[in-house]
This record gives C-alpha cells, structure tokens and sequence, in this order.
C-alpha cells in the first residue's frame, strides 16, 4: 500500500478540486446550450432529454465543487471583476431568453411583463445590495 503524505495528498486534492470545477463549468455550458436549442426548436430538446437530469447533474457538480473547497481549504476565487463579468453575461443570456419567449404575444402584453419582470427584478437587486440593519 502507498504511504501519503500531506504534499501528495494537497496534490491530490488540488487536482480534484480543479477537475470538479471545469466539469461543473462545463455542465453549465451545456444547460446554456441547452435552452438555447430548446428555445430556438421547442420540443427538439426536450422530447429526446429530460432537463432534470442536466440540473442535477449541475447541482451535483456544485455541491461536489463545495465539499471539495471544504475540504481542501480552498478560498472562493471570484473577484469583484469576474462578478461583474459573469452578471453581465448572465442578464445578457437572460434577456435573450425572454425575448424569445415573448415572440407570440402582443405588444401590449410584451410591455406589462417585461415592466413587471424589471419591477420585480430591481426590488431583488435593491433587497440583496442594502446590508441588513442591525
């Protein structure tokens, strides 16, 4: 039996810890792709895969992600920067989406949901940007 010690198991867990997240980013690009699909050829998709299973393979991945991070002491390694990127983008693909799935319904219609998602949208950001009153 191999005796490891602590630098080969850092290694190790290094290793991992790197694998699992570039096997979660990569899950995350595949949902992406996913939705696209389905929203440019409804049912294409969906008739062949479940979604379900991509968003638990997608959690999965997360929580793996986690305890990894856990258990291997390993700091968050977001920036600020890379938020900011990651928002825009985010909103970006979002917005894209909506307006796909608003393609069938009438101006008027398109103008109430898209002021009541933005309404409901900027009371979330003004809730989790203030910090809690003590």
């Amino acid at each position: 039996m191999a005796n490891f010690n602590a630098p080969q198991k850092k290694t190790w867990f290094d290793l991992m810890h790197k694998i699992l997240y570039d096997v979660f980013f990569l899950l995350l690009v595949v949902l992406a792709a996913a939705l696209v699909a389905e929203g440019l050829i409804p049912g294409f998709l969906s008739s062949r895969l479940s979604f379900t299973k991509i968003i638990l393979a997608v959690l999965a991945a997360a929580a793996a992600v986690v305890l990894a991070e856990r258990k291997n002491s390993v700091p968050a390694s977001f920036s600020e920067d890379k938020k900011s990127r990651l928002a825009a983008g985010l909103l970006i693909f979002s917005a894209m989406l909506m307006a796909n799935a608003l393609l069938g319904f009438a101006f008027w219609q398109n103008a109430v949901i898209t002021l009541g998602a933005a309404a409901v949208l900027y009371y979330f950001y003004k809730i989790f940007s203030t910090p809690p009153e003590n």
